[in-house]
C-alpha cells in the first residue's frame, strides 16, 4: 500500500494527467481545385503515447469556404467502432468511437466542395480531437486548399509576311490552355485593321 500526504494528493492527480499524445495531419488532394471543383481531405490521426487510445473523437469543424460532398465517401481506417458522420452539404465532420493502437496511426478522409474565393484555409482547433483516456490535441491542425485559376495564351502568325496588293495571307491563332483546368465555351474576338 502507498501512502501520501493529503495536502499533495490532489497536486499529484493533476500532475498526472494526460492532455497531449494525440495529434494529428491534414492534407487535400489535389491541392489546389477550381471553384466549384472536389477534393479529397485526409486527417491523420496520431497516437504519441506508450498506450492504446480508446474512444477516440473528432471535431473537424473549420471547413470555411467548402462543404461536405454528394456523396461524401467517408472512410477511416482507425479501429474500434469508428464511425465517421459527413453529412452532404455540411460543414462539419466528426469522428466517434475510435481506437488507435500505441504510437499508432489512422486516416479519416472525405471528399469537400470548394465554394467563393479561394484559397480555403481549413482548421481543427485545439482539443477537437479527444481520446477517453484524455489524451487531445493541443495545437491547431491547419491545411490550405489552393484556388486553381484558368489562364490562356494566345500565339498569332501569318504564313505569309510580306504582301502586295491583293495577295493572300494565311493568319494563324492558337489558343493555348496553360492551366490545368478544362475550359469550356472559350471564345475571343481578333479586330482585323482597316
Amino acid at each position: 500500500e502507498v501512502l501520501r500526504p493529503p495536502e499533495l494528493a490532489d497536486d499529484v492527480d493533476e500532475a498526472v494527467g494526460v492532455d497531449a499524445g494525440l495529434n494529428g495531419a491534414k492534407s487535400f488532394s489535389p491541392a489546389s481545385v477550381k471553384e466549384g471543383g472536389t477534393a479529397r481531405v485526409t486527417v491523420t490521426l496520431s497516437n504519441d503515447t506508450a498506450a492504446p487510445l480508446t474512444g477516440v473523437t473528432m471535431l473537424d469543424d473549420g471547413l470555411v469556404g467548402v462543404v461536405v460532398a454528394n456523396p461524401a465517401n467517408a472512410a477511416t481506417s482507425c479501429g474500434g467502432m469508428a464511425t465517421v458522420t459527413a453529412n452532404p452539404g455540411a460543414s462539419s465532420v466528426q469522428l466517434s468511437g475510435a481506437t488507435i493502437p500505441a504510437a499508432g496511426r489512422c486516416d479519416v478522409a472525405f471528399d469537400v466542395i470548394a465554394n467563393g474565393n479561394g484559397e480555403w484555409k481549413n482548421t481543427i482547433a485545439p482539443g477537437n480531437i479527444q481520446s477517453a483516456e484524455g489524451a487531445k490535441n493541443t495545437a491547431a491542425i491547419t491545411a490550405n486548399l489552393g484556388k486553381q485559376t484558368a489562364e490562356l495564351a494566345i500565339n498569332k502568325s501569318f504564313s505569309k509576311l510580306l504582301v502586295q496588293g491583293n495577295e493572300p495571307s494565311v493568319l494563324r491563332l492558337d489558343v493555348i490552355n496553360t492551366s490545368p483546368i478544362a475550359m469550356e465555351d472559350v471564345s475571343f474576338t481578333d479586330a482585323f485593321p482597316k
